[in-house]
């Protein structure tokens, strides 16, 4: 009972949540965002799998940060994970009877078991399928990408919660990344003004003859005669 009360209040605090927003991110930002979630990682590997992320988020409009956070719940982007019980390989931990469907192959041609354990090419092939989830429109009151991982409801909420928290912690440290940033540039910008040294502005000295030659005397006792006539 205690258990069906703590779903139904996690229920109220879901929102029906829209597809991703696919922002277009540099590899050099998916690098970052991979280093926030995996600061051990080192930058050969990153540079690796932000180039692959890159590349399946372009083709196949995933948003990348999903990406990073599903890797990141599904093995932690470790690369040789044993076989899941329900045949699970690889980073992106794809299912083997992937090879199998039709439309799947039809996408990727030939696709060998080996593959799924590939990186570059699994963060294509989880685009994909996040791609398909997202066409089928059963996401309901949780993200298409919940489905990636299960297909009951109670599991797609735990894998929802534990991925929300990776999507999460990006979003903070990409503020305050940000936040960082802004600050540095207005520092400096401070510093760049303090450190020009003043120019003293040339005033140009005007005679006080050059003026006088320049009034139209006529003129003005032209002026200074209607002025008393009337």
């Amino acid at each position: 009972m205690k258990r069906l009360i703590l779903l139904f209040i996690l229920l109220g605090l879901i929102q029906v949540l829209p597809a991703a927003a696919e922002p277009d991110m540099s590899v050099e930002q998916i690098e970052r965002a991979i280093l926030w979630v995996k600061p051990s990682m080192e930058n050969k590997r990153i540079s690796l799998y932000a180039k692959a992320i890159s590349k399946a988020s372009k083709q196949f409009r995933i948003d990348p940060v999903t990406l990073i956070a599903i890797a990141h719940q599904e093995s932690s982007f470790r690369e040789n994970l044993p076989m899941g019980k329900a045949g699970e390989l690889g980073m992106l931990q794809i299912r083997r009877n992937w090879i199998k469907n039709p439309k799947f192959l039809k996408a990727f041609k030939k696709v060998r078991e080996q593959d799924l354990k590939n990186p570059e090419k699994a963060f294509s092939y989880a685009a994909w399928i996040l791609r398909d989830l997202r066409k089928s429109n059963r996401s309901g009151k949780l993200p298409f990408w919940t489905y990636y991982n299960a297909r009951k409801f109670e599991n797609r909420l735990r894998y929802y919660l534990r991925v929300k928290r990776h999507l999460t912690a990006i979003e903070v440290k990409k503020e305050r990344f940000r936040m960082i940033a802004t600050s540095k540039m207005i520092k400096a910008t401070q510093r760049s003004i303090s450190e020009t040294p003043l120019v003293p502005v040339a005033v140009p000295s005007v005679q006080p003859r050059e003026i006088l030659n320049h009034i139209n005397w006529h003129e003005k006792a032209l002026q200074l005669f209607q002025e008393q006539e009337s």
